[in-house]
């Protein structure tokens, strides 16, 4: 939902999870996701049919698959920075989970985008059931690792607890940290996630390409919060932008 949000800057331009920088090219991506039909590619092959083609159907994703194969043995980086290019000058966002979920991603994210700003999301209502997970331990440990190695103005960091409270000013700050302009008509535009061409479920064959939960509705509904709480939250986004 956020990486969306962001996707509808004017700067911006918001990508469906690509999962590009998972492994070294597309072969290796695909193995080490190894979902069942593919799922992990449906990302890839909708942005490509709407950068390319302009539209997402049958044909333009078989479109799509043929383009993916001709580079099925490039470099990821390459691949991706060949989709930055075709949204330039906007900002590219890839709002793909797997990357925090796989450590090694990590290290190709950090070789092949040296420049890269990061958002990190810090939940704090789901931190003592991270403690209580082994696995989910050892892989916030390996991002706590790997944000400390990353220059630390290139990293963006997101309460979601601060988020689903106030959510415009949380995302002012947001975009203050990424030097993006940010003013009412800004903030209104990423109120809107469900306008992104990748926000409802693509066609066959490449139907996914993000969280099927927000596929299935991706309007944003903020939550109401306690009176004191909505008076704070109304008095930060009176800020100038």
């Amino acid at each position: 939902m956020i990486g969306a949000m962001l996707g509808q800057h004017p700067a911006c331009f918001g990508m469906p999870e690509l999962n590009l920088l998972v492994g070294d090219n597309l072969e290796e991506m695909s193995f080490k996701l190894n979902q069942p039909h593919n799922g992990q590619l449906h990302g890839l092959l909708r942005a490509v049919a709407h950068l390319v083609a302009g539209e997402q159907n049958m044909d333009t994703i078989a479109m799509a698959r043929r383009w993916m194969i001709r580079r099925m043995s490039l470099p990821s980086w390459r691949i991706f920075d060949e989709l930055r290019q075709m949204v330039a000058p906007r900002r590219m966002v890839d709002p793909s989970r797997a990357y925090s979920l796989k450590p090694d991603a990590l290290k190709v994210i950090a070789r092949a985008c040296p420049g890269a700003s990061v958002v990190r999301l810090i939940d704090t209502d789901n931190a003592g059931a991270s403690r209580a997970a082994g696995a989910a331990q050892k892989k916030q440990a390996a991002l706590s690792a790997f944000f400390e190695t990353f220059p630390a103005e290139q990293v963006a960091d997101l309460s979601v607890e601060a988020f689903e409270l106030a959510p415009r000013m949380t995302l002012r700050k947001l975009c203050t940290a990424l030097d993006l302009a940010c003013d009412d008509a800004v903030l209104d535009a990423m109120m809107h996630p469900e306008h992104s061409p990748f926000s409802r479920l693509g066609p066959v064959g490449a139907n996914l390409g993000n969280d099927p939960e927000f596929l299935g509705d991706p309007t944003f509904k903020p939550r109401m919060a306690p009176p004191a709480e909505q008076s704070l939250a109304r008095q930060g986004d009176n800020q100038p932008g």
